[in-house]
């Protein structure tokens, strides 16, 4: 039976900004690579350690499982937003396949409505998700870079710009 192990990656967007004030903004260019502490993992289906060099994810899984990342800022995207894009396999073990962008669009996703006080009942709106996804090949160790855009919010309080490219560095142990 395959299993599907679903990562979710809080990105700390403003300790990023505040950290990095030359951020690369040519995705032809190595992005920065954070400090681990700027980001946190949630999945349910694995532990996780955060050191000074990186994120230590553990996975009790087998060939032929999926691994999933979504990640958001801690505003949820709403202030300054975040995306993984593309990945870097440091060593190449060959743990892991390459990791794939799939986007998915809802035509009715729901949202509160912000006519109401209690945003009841929610309206439909089009919404736009991505994950970042891999295959688990064997088991061993992994060094993967996620690579992540983060989008700061305007001055009109309405609009989000390009504020850098970024890499997250993880190392991904399979067992």
């Amino acid at each position: 039976m395959i299993c599907q192990f679903n990562a979710l990656v809080i990105i700390d967007t403003e300790k990023i900004i505040a950290a990095y004030l030359e951020p690369v903004q040519d995705v032809k260019n190595p992005p920065v690579i954070i400090d681990p502490s700027f980001a946190f993992i949630l999945c349910p289906s694995a532990t996780s350690n955060i050191s000074t060099e990186q994120i230590d994810l553990y996975l009790n899984a087998d060939g032929g499982d999926n691994l999933s990342f979504r990640c958001t800022s801690f505003f949820g995207n709403s202030n300054n937003s975040v995306f993984f894009y593309d990945d870097y396999i440091e060593n190449n073990n060959q743990i892991f396949g390459k990791f794939i962008l799939n986007i998915n669009t809802l035509s009715r996703a729901i949202q509160p409505d912000p006519k109401q006080q209690d945003g009841l009942p929610p309206i439909h709106v089009c919404a736009t998700f991505s994950n970042i996804e891999s295959k688990v090949l064997r088991k061993g160790s992994e060094q993967v870079d996620l690579m992540f855009s983060l989008y700061q919010l305007d001055d009109d309080g309405q609009s989000q710009s390009l504020y850098g490219y970024f890499g997250l560095k993880l190392q991904l142990t399979v067992s």
